[in-house]
């Protein structure tokens, strides 16, 4: 079940929308801006977790290198795939 948590910030969606995104930017998914990111701009934003929480790295989404990790660890999910996002969205 999708609950607010699984929704980008009304910040985000502002963005991605100054950033080409053309989906429904105020209903857009965390996952369908990661593929936007993905598809359109071969940034991949990969979320993992270690003891201290859940952390995200960027990668070239076509060799596969790194870009960048975040740093600061997250309670949940789906706060380190929106930190994940708003930081690529700054490398467009």
């Amino acid at each position: 079940m999708i609950g607010i948590e699984d929704y980008v910030s009304v910040e985000t969606a502002r963005v991605l929308h100054e950033k080409g995104y053309s989906g429904m930017i105020t209903a857009a998914t965390l996952y369908e801006a990661q593929k936007w990111l993905r598809e359109k701009h071969n940034i991949h934003v990969c979320v993992d977790c270690n003891v201290f929480g859940w952390y995200t790295t960027l990668f070239n989404a076509v060799s596969g290198d790194p870009i960048s990790q975040i740093n600061g660890c997250k309670e949940h999910y789906e706060e380190a795939l929106g930190a994940g996002i708003e930081e690529a969205l700054k490398l467009i």
